[in-house]
C-alpha cells in the first residue's frame, strides 16, 4: 500500500482535548473579535503540535448533546459570561479531576453584564 492508503486507514487518536465555544459570550460581547482570535490562535498552535482538539458550543453541554466524560482538558478562550448550567457542569467535571484552562476573563459577569 501507499503512504496515502496507510494514512487514510489509520485511527485518529482522541487526546481528550476540548475547546469550549462560549456562545453566549460571543453574542453578548463587544464586536472586537477577541474570543474568535484566541480560539483561532489556540487551534493553530495545537494543530502545529499535532494535537487535534474537539470543539463544543456551550449549549451542547446544557442540552446533553456533548459529554465531558472522555475529556481530560477543556480550554475556554474568553468567556466573561457563562450560563449557570454550563458553570455547574464544568464545576462538577473539574471536581472529578478534569483540567480547565481559561485564556481570559471567565465567568466574571452575570447575564446582565454586572460584575
Amino acid at each position: 500500500g501507499s503512504l496515502f492508503d496507510e494514512l487514510c486507514d489509520s485511527e485518529v487518536v482522541d487526546e481528550g482535548l476540548l475547546i469550549l465555544e462560549p456562545t453566549t459570550s460571543l453574542y453578548a460581547a463587544v464586536p472586537t473579535g477577541t474570543t474568535q482570535w484566541w480560539a483561532r490562535r489556540l487551534t493553530e498552535d495545537l494543530l502545529r503540535r499535532f494535537y487535534r482538539p474537539a470543539f463544543c458550543p456551550e449549549r451542547y453541554l446544557v442540552d446533553g448533546r456533548e459529554s465531558l466524560a472522555k475529556v481530560r482538558v477543556a480550554v475556554v478562550p474568553v468567556a466573561p459570561y457563562l450560563p449557570e448550567a454550563v458553570r455547574q457542569r464544568l464545576r462538577h467535571w473539574v471536581s472529578s479531576g478534569g483540567v480547565l484552562v481559561t485564556l481570559g476573563p471567565f465567568a466574571t459577569h452575570d447575564a446582565f453584564g454586572r460584575a
